[in-house]
């Protein structure tokens, strides 16, 4: 059971490193959960974050996502992420997926997991699972 739970740490968070800072993450990581990166390239990023805490993916933050259709810069610094990643053995989640020229970018680039609205907007669970065999049946049919 702990295998299915993520827990996503901000870099914020491992700005103050103390005693609990640096052995917080590697218990947590014993207990079976995974661990994400969350909003990974904002604020104070640091590539020793990834090299000292046990993350199993890093989450590359909207903003990048949000200009990378129209800014060689942002698109630049989010395939560099996807194969920062990937070169760590590690799942890489854009965030902020909006248009179908974003998906088009990130699915060409390697991403291993979207996230955003385009595919869709937070759902309650029973809306979800509506979602979800709606998804499987149109599955079925193409094939």
């Amino acid at each position: 059971m702990p295998a299915t739970i993520q827990l996503e740490i901000t870099e914020t968070a491992l700005l103050q490193e103390n005693e609990s800072t640096l052995d917080e993450p590697s218990r947590l990581k014993s207990l079976g959960l995974r661990l994400a990166m969350d909003d990974f390239g904002t604020g104070y990023s640091s590539l020793s974050n990834l090299r000292n805490y046990p993350f199993d993916m890093i989450k590359i933050d909207g903003s990048f996502v949000a200009g990378m259709s129209h800014s060689v810069e942002n698109h630049s610094i989010v395939k560099a992420l996807i194969n920062l990643g990937h070169g760590l053995s590690m799942r890489v989640t854009a965030e902020g997926v909006e248009t179908l020229e974003q998906l088009n970018l990130l699915l060409a680039d390697g991403c291993s997991e979207l996230q955003g609205f385009h595919m869709s907007h937070p759902l309650p669970a029973n809306e979800l699972h509506a979602l979800l065999s709606t998804a499987r049946l149109s599955d079925k049919v193409k094939q």
